[in-house]
C-alpha cells in the first residue's frame, strides 16, 4: 500500500476527534479511479494484524509512561478532568494500559464494522472531476452499506465545573499553570466573541506576551487556549513559569482579565482583532483539504454546508458594544487553576543544622 500510494504521489491517513473518526485521501485526479479502490478497501475492509497491533500497543504503552512524567501534559489532562468530569471528553485519547489490552484484531474489526453499518457517514469530495463521474466511481463501493435515515447525533450534558485549585507535584525548576473555565459548544453563538477574545490575547503583540513575559519577566511562555466541540468547550490561559514566579504570574494574568472586564477593549484594538480574524478566515480556505475539512465538520453536525461562511459573517457583525458586554459577563470569578510543578516544600526546603 505504501509503495502504491508513493508511486501515485498520494496520501491516505486516518483522523479521530472527540465525536467522530474517519479516513482522508489526497491525490491527483488522473489516479482517482484506482485511488478510490484503495480508499474504500481501507475504510470498509481493513485488516488488523495482531503482530502490528502488538507493535502499536507497545508504542502506546511507552507514550503513556512518558505522559506520566511530563508536567505539561499532566497539567492539561488535569484541566480537562475538571472541565469535563464524567463526560467522555475527559477520557484519554491514547486510552489506558487496561483499555489497550482489549484492542484485539477481532474487537477492532467488529467495532468498526458495526460503526459502518449503524452510524452516520459523510463522504466529501473536493476536486475538478464532474460530480456525476465521482458518484459513478464511489457508488459500487457502497453496495454493502445499509441505507439509513438521518441519524440524530447524541450528546451528553457536561456538568458545571466548580472553582478549584489543583496542584500536581513535580520536582522541577519550571511550573505549568492553566487558569480557565468551561465555555461553549459548536452550536452556541456565544463562542464567536470568545474567538475574538482568544485572538486578542494571542501572539507576541498581545498584552499577555508584552506585559507578563517581556515587561515583567514572569514567564517564558503564555497563550490562550480555546476548545469548541460538539458537546462543550473550554477557555483558559496557559503559563509556563519559573517555580518561584507562579503566584506573581497568575496575579498579573488576573489583573489583565479584570481590566478587560471593567474597561473593555478599545475600539481600535477591537477593529484590529476583527481584521486579523477576517484574514485568518481567508487563509483557512486555501487547499482542497481546507475546503473538505471545513465543509465536512459543519455538515456532519447538521449545521449546514454554508456554516463556515455564515458563522464568519456573524463574527464580523459583532459590535464593539456587544463584545465589551460579553467580556463583563464571561470574565468573572469562576476561573479555576491547575498547577503542575514544585510544591511549597520544594520552594522552601527545611533547614538542617
Amino acid at each position: 500500500m505504501a509503495r502504491f500510494l508513493e508511486e501515485r504521489s498520494a496520501g491516505l491517513s486516518g483522523f479521530a476527534g472527540k465525536n467522530s473518526y474517519g479516513l482522508t485521501l489526497h491525490g491527483q485526479s488522473e489516479h482517482f479511479d484506482e485511488l478510490t479502490d484503495a480508499f474504500f478497501a481501507t475504510l470498509l475492509k481493513p485488516t488488523f494484524e495482531e503482530k502490528l497491533l502488538d507493535q502499536e500497543r507497545e508504542l502506546f504503552y511507552r507514550s503513556l509512561e512518558a505522559v506520566e512524567e511530563d508536567p505539561l501534559k499532566q497539567c492539561f489532562l488535569a484541566f480537562q478532568d475538571v472541565i469535563f468530569k464524567d463526560h467522555p471528553y475527559s477520557l484519554r485519547g491514547m486510552g489506558t494500559k487496561e483499555t489497550l489490552k482489549k484492542f484485539t484484531s477481532s474487537f477492532l474489526s467488529q467495532r468498526h464494522a458495526q460503526t459502518m453499518q449503524e452510524s452516520k457517514i459523510l463522504f466529501t469530495y473536493m476536486g475538478n472531476l464532474p460530480i456525476e463521474e465521482v458518484i459513478s466511481l464511489i457508488t459500487p463501493h457502497l453496495q454493502d452499506l445499509k441505507p439509513r435515515k438521518e441519524i440524530k447525533l447524541s450528546s451528553q450534558k457536561i456538568l458545571p465545573a466548580k472553582k478549584t485549585t489543583i496542584n500536581k507535584h513535580f520536582n522541577r525548576e519550571q511550573s505549568h499553570i492553566i487558569m480557565g473555565k468551561q465555555a461553549y459548544n459548536i452550536f452556541d453563538d456565544n463562542d464567536l466573541p470568545l474567538k475574538l477574545l482568544a485572538a486578542y490575547l494571542s501572539g507576541q503583540g498581545s498584552p499577555l506576551f508584552t506585559k507578563v513575559r517581556d515587561e515583567m519577566g514572569l514567564c517564558y511562555a503564555v497563550r490562550p487556549i480555546h476548545l469548541t466541540a460538539m458537546e462543550g468547550g473550554y477557555f483558559g490561559i496557559y503559563i509556563g513559569s519559573g517555580k518561584d514566579k507562579v503566584q506573581l504570574a497568575m496575579k498579573a494574568i488576573n489583573e489583565i482579565l479584570q481590566n478587560l472586564k471593567e474597561k473593555g477593549l478599545s475600539k481600535k484594538d477591537f477593529n484590529s482583532v476583527k481584521k486579523m480574524m477576517d484574514g485568518q478566515f481567508q487563509i483557512g480556505l486555501e487547499t482542497n483539504e481546507d475546503y473538505a475539512g471545513q465543509y465536512s465538520i459543519f455538515e456532519f453536525y447538521n449545521l449546514g454546508i454554508d456554516h463556515y461562511y455564515d458563522n464568519h459573517k456573524k463574527l464580523m457583525n459583532i459590535t464593539h458594544e456587544q463584545f465589551n458586554k460579553f467580556l463583563k459577563k464571561f470574565i468573572n470569578n469562576d476561573f479555576f487553576s491547575v498547577i503542575a510543578g514544585p510544591t511549597s516544600s520544594d520552594l522552601h526546603p527545611q533547614q538542617h543544622c
